[in-house]
């Protein structure tokens, strides 16, 4: 009796042909469009916006990254040149937000930008999305002594910042980038511990492991 495949032969065998199969969908679907009137065809439109949404939201994922690794050129290039920023206070050139941010940043350990729900309507080349995040941020506290007691010690504050984005997009020159972008804070909150960080793996700059991966 011959023995049964082991699970990854299953796999591997199952791979060559889903990857055929999600191939040959793709084509039909645009076969089908240039079929039933070319690029103002529903499949040809829902196709377009399905490679829309899916660049927009790389795009949103680029502002993340770009932040955590102090990558200035890949963070600006979320917007226009001429898009703006509005963080709640004076609305601003993306770039100009991006250097205040940079130099904000700089004072602290660490920090991370997790982009979670993203709502995209795209309508031809522009776009509007809204996007949750949330940001946490490691900073050193200094020692605090009152009266000659010692109240706190040096330790580290973690700040969590919970709110989202309202992006306006729209595609010049084949390439989707950000007008408008208007933050909203929902709420945030600050907590303290009398212990040092541990030392991080990650970097805030091109020596970052994943840049062995990723080139931008």
């Amino acid at each position: 009796m011959s023995r049964l495949p082991s699970f990854l032969t299953v796999a591997r065998r199952r791979a060559t042909w889903v990857a055929p199969l999600a191939a040959a969908c793709l084509m039909g679907v645009v076969a089908s469009a240039q079929r039933s009137g070319g690029g103002d065809s529903p499949d040809a439109r829902a196709l377009a916006d399905l490679v829309a949404k899916d660049q927009i939201r790389e795009q949103i994922y680029n502002y993340s990254r770009g932040l955590d690794r102090m990558d200035r050129a890949l963070a600006v290039q979320v917007w226009h040149p001429d898009g703006t920023a509005d963080y709640g206070g004076t609305v601003t050139k993306g770039s100009e937000f991006v250097d205040r941010a940079f130099r904000m940043h700089e004072s602290f350990i660490s920090h991370t930008h997790h982009m979670i729900d993203t709502i995209i309507r795209v309508d031809g080349d522009t776009a509007v999305s809204e996007t949750y995040a949330n940001s946490s941020m490691l900073q050193k506290t200094a020692e605090r002594v009152v009266q000659g007691v010692l109240v706190q010690p040096q330790g580290v504050s973690v700040t969590l910042i919970r709110g989202r984005y309202a992006d306006k997009w729209s595609k010049r020159n084949g390439r989707w980038a950000i007008d408008h972008r208007k933050y909203i804070e929902d709420f945030r909150t600050v907590e303290q511990f009398p212990s040092q960080p541990r030392p991080s793996a990650g970097k805030r700059d091109r020596t970052d492991p994943s840049y062995g991966i990723y080139q931008h």
